[in-house]
């Protein structure tokens, strides 16, 4: 690839599309597209809007994506809903799994070389306290796969039909992602969660990633350029104890000291849907929310480090950077990381 391809990103001004497009800009790529739905949120881009070619589109209007795809050589696809209200079930399986369906017809349609897409490692076989899961591990069906994970499965279906269909491919499967953005929104809501001084901590084990890391993975694929490549995103393997404990450090507070019953939080979590249900609102806790959290993952990215040479931040330098930007922001506008 030359650094004048055309590139499109969906989901560009979002929390993973808009470092994703940060850093092709800094990388030299001159004709960066960025896909954004009408009326989103653009503060995270606010320092490149001006570098990036933008343009309203829709997952579920396949005729905007034709649009916005002509002349373009390769697309990163990360736009996705995350959401783990059951009311949300049917529009969630509308943009990520007929969205992505959407996206990979009209790149076909037109004729695009390439689709990067941005997937994740719940899309993996994994079991809890099981082996520790890689590109290889082999995908089962969990009777506790939430909408969300469903949805993303079915979505990464789409892209290697596309795949059989012609369509160059790659997928990328991160872990938790965690840097800045906006703070009661995804994952970063982690940081939010430590700045109050939390007394429990969920017994699970997960994986961590830096989004800055995340964004090396995905230039350094598309610049890579194979077909069919599949690499895990995985900074660090940690328990939620040990995060929290850290990012109490970094906040300069106590760690929270005790276990949270999964028991105790499925019955919190059974309360507030009713109240949700009563009020209209939407709830705060849900089991779909919680289940991974009492639960033990551990997850390789050898292969990305061998491949393309990623080297991870360390969680510490992660941690400390978003708890600054936390800090720097009062937990309210938008927060971003340099590189």
């Amino acid at each position: 690839m030359t650094r004048d391809t055309p590139i499109l990103i969906t989901g560009a001004n979002g929390f993973l599309g808009s470092y994703i497009t940060r850093r092709l800009l800094q990388a030299g790529y001159t004709h960066v597209r960025g896909l954004h739905l009408p009326g989103s949120p653009m503060e995270l881009v606010a320092d490149v809007a001006d570098r990036v070619h933008w343009l309203p589109g829709d997952l579920l209007d396949y005729y905007s994506l034709e649009q916005a795809m002509a002349g373009v050589d390769t697309i990163i696809h990360c736009a996705a809903m995350v959401s783990f209200d059951a009311r949300d079930r049917r529009m969630m399986h509308r943009v990520n799994w007929e969205g992505t369906a959407n996206v990979v017809n009209a790149a076909l349609h037109q004729q695009v070389r390439r689709l990067l897409h941005l997937s994740t490692v719940a899309t993996l076989g994994r079991q809890s306290g099981g082996p520790v899961v890689d590109e290889k591990t082999p995908w089962q069906q969990d009777r506790d796969l939430n909408n969300y994970e469903l949805t993303k499965t079915l979505a990464e279906q789409e892209v290697w039909r596309g795949q059989a269909e012609g369509l160059e491919v790659a997928v990328l499967y991160p872990t938790i992602v965690l840097g800045a953005g906006l703070w009661n929104h995804g994952s970063t809501q982690i940081i939010q969660y430590a700045s109050g001084k939390p007394a429990f901590y969920p017994t699970g084990a997960t994986g961590v990633v830096d989004v800055r890391d995340v964004a090396e993975g995905v230039l350094r694929t598309i610049e890579r350029d194979q077909n069919g490549d599949r690499f895990v995103l995985n900074g660090a393997n940690v328990t939620y104890r040990a995060l929290l404990e850290q990012l109490s450090q970094a906040f300069g507070h106590a760690p929270p000291r005790y276990a949270l019953p999964e028991s105790l939080t499925r019955l919190m979590a059974w309360f507030e849907g009713a109240r949700s249900w009563l009020t209209g609102s939407r709830p705060l806790l849900t089991r779909a929310s919680i289940h991974h959290s009492f639960r033990a993952y551990q997850y390789s990215s050898q292969r990305s480090k061998e491949e393309l040479g990623l080297a991870y931040r360390p969680l510490e330098a992660t941690l400390e950077d978003a708890v600054a930007s936390y800090l720097a922001t009062n937990g309210q506008a938008g927060g971003v990381l340099a590189f």
